[in-house]
């Protein structure tokens, strides 16, 4: 008996063996499964539309981007710097061929060749990988953006440039080439190639204090990389232009009211969301930053400067603005890999006991975290979860881009001077003929302009004196981010209503476009009894909690009808509560789980009846 237990254990052992060596794999198909699923959103970006729009402005005045603003009449005139004129004709011609589909696989495209670079950079001599990346890349991955913009592409150069410097150190001289090269052309698809120049001399000056010899090369190409980027169609002119952005990320009105440009750290979502904020990507992320700051301690404690500067300095471009994670994901994963494995072998006995038990179960949990995040991905479960308005396929999201009013304008006004605010700028730089008020391109905006645009956006009033000083003669939308303009239009007799739909309204003066029918509900008058009944029954229910939910989307797709919830909101504040209460009948039942504000509106509705 006592030789028969050595067989058991041993059998044991090879039962388990092949599962523990496949995975590794496992882990790369799994989160690479969730990687796609995260990615294949419908498009979102407000900014799609003016990017096609430079294109085709290029395509009809001899191939080059413009030096004035050509798109808007807030910005007529005023000096324009477009870097991104080479991705803008990769991202028409993308749009040529597959639609909307296009650009979203273009970035997919972009995202995916980043990724490959960041793997290649964190190989370790024996050419494996560190355990540790598959958790970061598990907390990392699902803050990356997929809208279509140029980030996508820096992304992937950045990790190029990181990746040359790295193979030319280790004696692979004719990657010095690289940078340069690879300089010249972010020079000319994105604005923000000032970061190789960051990454290139947090590279050397790290080298160069920590008393390593620095080769020519390396010298050469930091200056080459800095002169190439002068060749845009700009001049110096375009050398200049990333440091008006940074000022623009930095402070001051359009920093507050852009999104994109709010620093990540901070909990104010915490306050909101309580215990719930731990699922957030972002709560995901700023833990990757405060690890990322640990081991820059580290570094700098072990004298390799130039791994603690790439690491501290891409933290500080992050900090500067959530839109920047991309850069420090890329920039600082393979660092932050390696070094927390090297932490983890330097340890005691009793730790590298304790690390053998734990690391198996932490990548387990990878693993199966990366099926199910990828899984409800799909299904649009994880958008509920972290209360994303972001939906899963491709093509375009007509509740998120103003499409069907672009089509409206596009069809029956052949002549208009156009209010719109800037979400709604990029796409009707593409999607409608007239000339937009404002869009995205916050450097072209003085301040003052942008104040009193602000300004306009939640007074009534404030519209008032907006509208009277440009004097447009149509103006589409956002109704429900937009409530001054709404309130100021809805409230004049000398604008009517012409189109609605769940996300724009859009309102047209009388008497420049009296051909133009106002638009009226197709229920007026008193609420049928017949939809009260309903209304009652469906008002019974309760909206599902948000883990509930998500674990139903393990099985099944959640649909969420805000649209139609959104029209109800509209009619209900125009007067009109017939319709009002069909589009809120229409959303509940639309929907997986009851739309609170529809909850929230019958409530309303029913105590004044």
């Amino acid at each position: 008996m006592k030789e028969a237990q050595p067989e058991k254990s041993k059998g044991v052992q090879t039962a388990e063996r092949p599962l523990a060596k496949a995975l590794p794999m496992m882990l790369g198909i799994g989160l690479g499964w969730m990687f796609i699923n995260l990615a294949l959103q419908k498009i979102y970006s407000p900014d799609l539309g003016f990017h096609l729009a430079a294109d085709r402005w290029m395509s009809e005045h001899g191939g080059w981007p413009p030096k004035t603003d050509p798109f808007s009449t807030l910005g007529e005139g005023r000096p324009y710097i477009d870097l991104h004129w080479l991705y803008q004709k990769a991202t028409a011609a993308s749009y040529r061929m597959l639609g909307f589909k296009g650009p979203g696989l273009l970035q997919i495209a972009f995202s995916t060749s980043a990724l490959i670079v960041l793997l290649l950079r964190s190989r370790k001599a024996d050419g494996s990988l560190p355990l540790l990346l598959a958790p970061l890349l598990f907390l990392g991955l699902p803050m990356l953006s997929s809208e279509p913009r140029p980030h996508g592409l820096s992304w992937l150069l950045l990790g190029l440039v990181l990746f040359a410097l790295e193979r030319a150190w280790k004696g692979h001289r004719a990657w010095w080439l690289l940078p340069p090269a690879l300089g010249l052309l972010w020079a000319n698809t994105h604005s923000l190639y000032i970061l190789g120049w960051v990454a290139q001399g947090a590279w050397i000056l790290g080298k160069k204090l920590g008393s390593e010899r620095i080769p020519r090369e390396a010298w050469w190409a930091l200056g080459a990389t800095v002169l190439f980027s002068a060749f845009t169609p700009y001049g110096l002119n375009g050398l200049a232009y990333p440091w008006e952005q940074f000022g623009l990320i930095s402070s001051g009105l359009k920093k507050e009211y852009i999104g994109e440009f709010q620093s990540p750290m901070s909990l104010s979502e915490l306050k909101v969301y309580g215990l719930g904020y731990l699922v957030y990507p972002l709560f995901w992320s700023q833990l990757l930053s405060l690890l990322a700051l640990g081991v820059a301690l580290y570094e700098l404690s072990r004298k390799r400067l130039d791994r603690a500067f790439l690491l501290l300095g891409f933290s500080g471009v992050w900090f500067l603005g959530i839109k920047n994670f991309g850069y420090f994901f890329f920039a600082v994963l393979p660092i932050l890999a390696s070094s927390i494995e090297e932490i983890a072998h330097s340890k005691t006995s009793w730790s590298m006991r304790a690390q053998r038990l734990s690391a198996p179960a932490l990548l387990w949990i990878v693993l199966i975290g990366s099926i199910i995040i990828g899984r409800t991905a799909q299904t649009d479960g994880y958008a509920q979860l972290i209360r994303s308005p972001h939906r899963f396929g491709t093509g375009a999201d007509s509740a998120q881009l103003p499409l069907g009013a672009a089509h409206f304008i596009t069809e029956n006004v052949p002549k208009a001077r156009l209010m719109n605010p800037v979400d709604f700028g990029g796409t009707f730089d593409f999607f409608q003929p007239h000339p937009v008020h404002i869009d995205g391109r916050m450097e072209i905006w003085s301040d003052a302009d942008f104040e009193a645009y602000a300004s306009s956006l939640k007074d009534p009033k404030m519209a008032a004196r907006y509208f009277e000083k440009y004097k447009p003669d149509l103006a589409a939308f956002p109704y429900l981010k937009t409530t001054g303009w709404w309130v100021f239009l809805m409230n004049n007799p000398e604008w009517k209503l012409v189109y609605v739909d769940g996300l724009a309204a859009v309102y047209a003066r009388s008497s420049e476009h009296p051909d133009l029918a106002r638009l009226e509900p197709l229920h007026r008058g008193a609420l049928s009894p017949e939809s009260i009944e309903r209304m009652n029954l469906l008002g019974k229910q309760k909206p599902a909690p948000p883990l509930g939910l998500w674990a139903r989307s393990l099985l099944r797709p959640i649909e969420k009808d805000t649209e139609s919830a959104n029209l109800s909101m509209f009619w209900l504040s125009t007067g009109q509560p017939a319709e009002g209460l069909e589009r809120m009948i229409q959303a509940i039942e639309n929907s997986s789980t009851p739309p609170e504000s529809a909850l929230e509106n019958w409530k309303i509705l029913k105590g004044n009846l």
